[in-house]
């Protein structure tokens, strides 16, 4: 636990809402460390300015605080153990665009101080492109595409990938329009139970093959830009590369 902590979506529904900032995080680092009285006071102190919030926050209650000093909080728990590793469940998704935007800039600052890394689980591609050095795309609980971020803006993609990319909006006239017809073209229902090891996403995907992904599993295609997908398409249209 001391090594991998997690920050939740919902900040609500991990603060106490009966219980001050301060006892919140003193209950942490006395669990962890511990610290009680005024050492625990100064370690608190130290996380919330490490979370980039003022020291007084301690004595307040989780109702008086807005929806960012709410999730830096979380982050400010889950620091409290010393993680190696952070996991982030759709953090920004209920934070407006601003506040989103220095959630992302804090996780920056304290993976360059403290040398953390995170697992960031989010459907924000803007988001992910900010924050992630390699992305792994998942579909029915598979893994349909991985490789490095920057293989996101280029290049080939899994079908369920090229879906999410083209369903991120754009200031180009038509977009919405073509955004809809692709989307039309796709079974949205929920396929059949799928035998173990078949592609999860062929029974709505646009460019299934008939008699092919309904029958063998997809192999692995390595692309030019590093990224691994589990698709029958084409070889074209997934360029390989040397291992």
């Amino acid at each position: 636990r001391r090594r991998l902590q997690m920050v939740a979506q919902n900040a609500d529904g991990v603060l106490n809402p009966a219980r001050t900032i301060g006892a919140t995080l003193g209950r942490v680092v006395a669990f962890y460390d511990g610290l009680r009285g005024a050492a625990a006071d100064r370690r608190v102190a130290e996380l919330l300015e490490m979370v980039r919030l003022s020291p007084a926050l301690a004595a307040r209650l989780p109702s008086e605080l807005s929806g960012g000093q709410k999730q830096r909080i979380n982050f400010a728990r889950a620091l409290a153990a010393g993680p190696q590793i952070v996991l982030c469940d759709e953090i920004t998704a209920a934070l407006d665009t601003v506040v989103a935007a220095a959630i992302l800039d804090l996780m920056a600052g304290l993976q360059r101080d403290l040398g953390l890394s995170f697992i960031f689980i989010t459907h924000d591609l803007h988001a992910l492109r900010a924050i992630c050095d390699r992305v792994a795309v998942l579909y029915a609980g598979r893994v349909v595409e991985c490789g490095p971020a920057a293989s996101l803006d280029a290049g080939p993609h899994h079908p369920y990938m090229r879906l999410l990319r083209d369903s991120v909006p754009s200031m180009r006239p038509g977009w919405l329009e073509d955004t809809r017809a692709r989307r039309a073209a796709q079974d949205l229902a929920p396929g059949p139970s799928l035998p173990p090891g078949l592609c999860c996403y062929h029974p709505r995907c646009a460019d299934r093959i008939p008699g092919l992904c309904d029958r063998l599993p997809p192999p692995v295609r390595r692309t030019a830009g590093g990224a691994q997908i589990a698709c029958h398409l084409e070889s074209t249209q997934f360029p390989e590369t040397e291992a």
